[in-house]
């Protein structure tokens, strides 16, 4: 009975420690959220963050704006705060990020031992975009060191590693089970993304997830399909096995990576500890370790789908989005580049980096003043498009028709002690369209014609658009649409007599370059033969004819053009009808010639 009351009390004792969340022991970021699901967000709404280009930092100068020109869009709420931070040749000594002024409602916060920049407070993208333009860099050594840092802005709720662009989530569950884990990442989108259960394959993603995230949890491994086979089973490195066996030092069947690949067990690691009697205690599944008495954290253990008890319980799980086919491309990060140097300009033109645009057949002269304090000469590269174009101070960009587009012009400067400077100007050449070339052109380019009816006019041109363009003709009688092609026959009849208007426009169908020509036609009345049906007795001619006998002389005809015909019989000099008719008679006194 003794035995019994004892068993209860530790059972009890049991369930009441266990049956209590355990604390992370790893501090989360004020700034970040506490997610009890991942996301589900499309590309549509994904913001753009974008920066580029190099600012120098000329040693013993004042500060210098980073990113002058970063531009913030596609936001359609509120933004949080912002992220800017050194991801490149950070030195915790002496690099410093700060805003140049203070703003309402922005709380700034500095890690000097990470060189990263927390700039909190909800507000529309123009207002951070303005924000993000008044941050600089200064260096509070005495000997700074001369190296290109890289500095990247991003939004504060955009958890990802630059060097791969893939974003992560810790999402918040206590207890639940990897199954259910590896089922919500595999539905959740980050701005279009694909999620999945982490994959996690280097030393520098496990140590990110384990400090910036704010928590850990399952991640995507495990050797449900083949025990000590362990695999990655989802993301774009499902399938790839990267751990054979238990711990290294396992009596039976001791561990190691498969092909050199990472893995960040703890110690002892993995043991499948509860054998193989029960399935459901089969430790299958790589979770992350997040309390330091069981190991350091953000190494992983094998556990049950559904965990165990007290440290051993699931803490919730990491989703990992990247590298899935189809996944869109995103801007939520931009880097640019920090140059701290010792060289010192004195000119730069036309002006220390940035943004130009010209026309074709513009020119731009760039040059720069520069020199050493140490004396040392200095060397120069100019670089068009990759291409070195000059070595000497002086780079003249010149253009033709064939220029339009986007060119970049780069700068580089460097003495014999290893000091350089580098601008970079980002050129857009707009395209301007030549005009089109007419070889011939009939019968005249424009102008009056007369012309009688029944006669016809050519209309016909030569051109060409030097740009290569295809022409487009339309040419117009009296406002009405006659051919599309480059020529036109103007055709008459007996019908035709008046005042015609023919215009040609011709254009390339690109910009507002044409040719246009306008033609003024006179066509001249032309009066139609009149036509005789029947004329009696005959059309002229000899008649004999005896006293008191007559001649019915009769005519029918008509005029094509419709006029009206005007008939005059004469006898003998003398008008004796002006119908179409006319009789001739004769008595005993006739005789003769008539």
């Amino acid at each position: 009975m003794k035995k019994l009351f004892w068993i209860l009390i530790l059972i009890f004792l049991s369930t009441a420690l266990f049956s209590q969340k355990v604390e992370y022991a790893y501090p989360r970021k004020s700034y970040l959220k506490e997610l009890s699901e991942p996301s589900r967000t499309s590309r549509d709404v994904a913001p753009e963050i974008i920066a580029t280009g190099n600012v120098n930092y000329i040693i013993g100068g004042s500060p210098e704006i980073v990113a002058p020109n970063i531009t913030l869009s596609n936001f359609s709420t509120d933004v949080e705060g912002m992220k800017i931070y050194f991801t490149k040749n950070f030195h915790s000594n002496q690099d410093i990020l700060e805003l140049t002024q203070n703003f309402g409602g922005v709380s700034e916060n500095y890690d000097q031992s990470t060189g990263i920049l927390i700039l909190e407070g909800s507000h529309d993208a123009a207002f951070w975009q303005n924000v993000c333009r008044q941050v600089q860099y200064r260096n509070t050594s005495g000997s700074p060191i001369q190296e290109i840092r890289d500095v990247t802005f991003t939004l504060i709720s955009a958890i990802f590693i630059p060097s791969t662009g893939h974003y992560y989530e810790f999402v918040d569950n206590y207890g639940i089970s990897w199954t259910e884990s590896k089922d919500n990442a595999a539905i959740a989108t980050y701005y279009g993304l694909q999620g999945y259960l982490a994959t996690v394959t280097s030393a520098e993603e496990n140590f990110f997830i384990t400090t910036e995230l704010g928590g850990v949890g399952w991640i995507g491994g495990s050797d449900h399909e083949e025990h000590d086979h362990w695999k990655w089973i989802s993301g774009p490195d499902a399938g790839t096995e990267y751990w054979e066996g238990r711990y290294p030092s396992h009596p039976t069947l001791p561990g190691s990576p498969v092909n050199g690949m990472y893995s960040n067990w703890n110690n002892g690691e993995p043991n499948h500890y509860f054998g193989d009697n029960d399935p459901e205690m089969w430790e299958d599944y790589c979770h992350m370790i997040y309390n330091s008495s069981v190991g350091p954290i953000g190494s992983w253990n094998d556990l049950p789908d559904a965990g165990t008890s007290g440290n051993f319980t699931p803490y919730g799980y990491v989703v990992e989005y990247g590298g899935m086919p189809g996944d869109p491309e995103l801007n939520l990060f931009s880097t640019v580049t920090v140059t701290v140097t010792d060289l010192q300009v004195t000119d730069i033109q036309p002006s220390a980096g940035g943004d130009i645009t010209i026309d074709e057949l513009k020119s731009i002269a760039f040059s720069i003043d520069a020199y050493d304090p140490g004396g040392s000469p200095l060397s120069y590269s100019w670089k068009l498009d990759d291409t070195e174009v000059s070595t000497s101070n002086n780079y003249n960009f010149t253009t033709d028709y064939s220029s339009a587009g986007s060119h970049d012009v780069l700068l580089y400067v460097h003495d014999n002690d290893g000091s350089e400077l580098s601008y970079n100007w980002n050129v857009t050449v707009n395209d301007i369209d030549q005009n089109l070339i007419v070889n011939e052109i009939l019968p005249s380019a424009g102008g009056s014609i007369s012309i009688n009816e029944l006669e016809s006019i050519a209309f016909s041109i030569d051109a060409y658009d030097p740009d290569g363009n295809p022409l487009i003709y339309n040419w117009e009688m009296d406002g009405t649409q006659v051919s599309t092609t480059d020529s036109y026959s103007f055709a008459t009849d007996y019908s035709s007599a008046g005042s015609y208007v023919v215009t040609l426009d011709v254009t390339d169908n690109y910009s507002d370059n044409s040719l246009n020509y306008t033609w003024n036609i006179t066509v001249i009345d032309v009066d139609q033969n009149i036509v005789v049906n029947e004329i009696l007795p005959s059309a002229g001619g000899s008649i004999t004819i005896n006293e008191l006998e007559s001649i019915a002389f009769s005519i029918d005809a008509y005029d094509p053009d419709g006029n009206t015909l005007v008939y005059n019989w004469q006898l003998d000099g003398t008008q004796v009808s002006t119908t179409d008719s006319y009789n001739f008679t004769t008595d005993y006194s006739s005789v003769g010639s008539y």
